[in-house]
């Protein structure tokens, strides 16, 4: 039988009403939001598709500047996947891989963004981008979007240039230096928040001078 590839493409939903959040936490996406996936293929032998997440973050983050340069100097990232304006989420990113049959894999990298309204029902604040100007559309935003990610993705190279990609997340990080908790599956840790070392993950110090290096969880500062 022939095998069926995944090529490179666009996926974008005027609305997400059975959508698939972290930790498989649903996900709703309402009318006049920004739901798009872009699907790849990728070869087998790179391990670090999860670094995707900061590219896919970067391009989002250079996108809200973009389209709202006042706002720039608010924009940061929040480890591992959020994009705030000010203290408030603005767009989440979501990763999802699975192993295909010619030793390659498919790669789906999900964004949300925040156009004309924001979720009331979070355990945190949010933002949408028509509080700072309301003649913006998710078609404006996805346009925008597109052409960041290409600029992006391409200065990752199929990670043959993480360093600049990690020094980019850095620059634009939330809370370094700052008291954070960190919830993970089965417990919780508190410390410093660090840095993020050359696998993205994150680093903190704890009470007692150690350092702790963290691979999936839940930041609160």
């Amino acid at each position: 039988m022939r095998e069926t590839q995944v090529g490179n493409f666009w996926v974008v939903a005027g609305e997400q009403t059975a959508g698939r959040g972290r930790r498989g936490r649903t996900w709703q996406t309402k009318p006049g939001n920004l739901a798009a996936s872009i699907a790849l293929t990728l070869p087998g032998e790179i391990n670090a598709i999860h670094l995707l997440g900061f590219v896919a973050a970067i391009a989002v983050a250079r996108t809200i500047s973009d389209l709202l340069p006042a706002q720039t100097g608010q924009i940061s990232l929040k480890w591992p996947n959020d994009v705030l304006l000010g203290k408030a989420k603005l767009a989440g990113i979501l990763l999802e891989a699975t192993p295909l049959a010619n030793k390659k894999r498919a790669v789906v990298v999900g964004m949300g963004i925040n156009v004309s309204n924001a979720p009331t029902d979070l355990p945190y604040e949010a933002a949408y981008m028509q509080q700072y100007d309301k003649s913006l559309t998710p078609a404006h935003v996805f346009n925008k979007l597109t052409k960041n990610w290409v600029e992006v993705f391409s200065l990752w190279d199929y990670d043959r240039d993480r360093h600049a990609i990690l020094d980019l997340w850095r620059q634009l990080a939330s809370g370094f230096g700052e008291p954070i908790i960190v919830q993970r599956i089965n417990d919780s840790v508190s410390g410093t928040f660090s840095s993020i070392d050359e696998e993205g993950r994150l680093t903190i110090i704890l009470a007692n001078g150690q350092k702790e290096i963290i691979t999936a969880g839940d930041v609160t500062f």
